[in-house]
């Protein structure tokens, strides 16, 4: 979800400061996120960077060291659909949490392992 929040703030950026909310992710994702904006040529390379940097502000970003241990667990339930979805459920796996924010259809796979949420579930509540 932390691309569309750049892409559509008015909608993600509620659900994210919602102080009853708190979100991780890993160093992979927000490194995914960067780089799929940086190839959108329209966008100048410093209000990326800003967004990035106020985005790590508003997350807990965990090292692969935090949850190397449920890789093999999470590339074999979700690897073959999306390789990059690996960490981010190896995540789920390694740490405390109430779900995962997501509206990637790719992790209904592991729905039985771990709560999906959608962002109008979030925002429902």
């Amino acid at each position: 979800m932390l691309y569309s929040v750049f892409i559509k703030p008015e909608r993600y950026l509620k659900v994210l400061l919602d102080p009853r909310f708190k979100f991780s992710t890993t160093e992979f994702n927000v490194e995914e996120v960067k780089l799929a904006l940086l190839r959108r040529k329209e966008l100048p390379k410093k209000h990326i960077e800003d967004f990035i940097s106020a985005l790590s502000n508003l997350v807990d970003v965990y090292s692969k060291s935090s949850y190397a241990s449920k890789l093999k667990e999470a590339r074999d339930l979700i690897g073959q659909r999306d390789e990059k979805d690996v960490p981010l459920l190896a995540l789920a796996f390694a740490i405390p949490n109430d779900g995962i924010w997501t509206g990637d259809k790719d992790f209904e796979v592991a729905k039985k392992e771990v709560k999906i949420w959608q962002t109008k579930d979030l925002e429902s509540l």
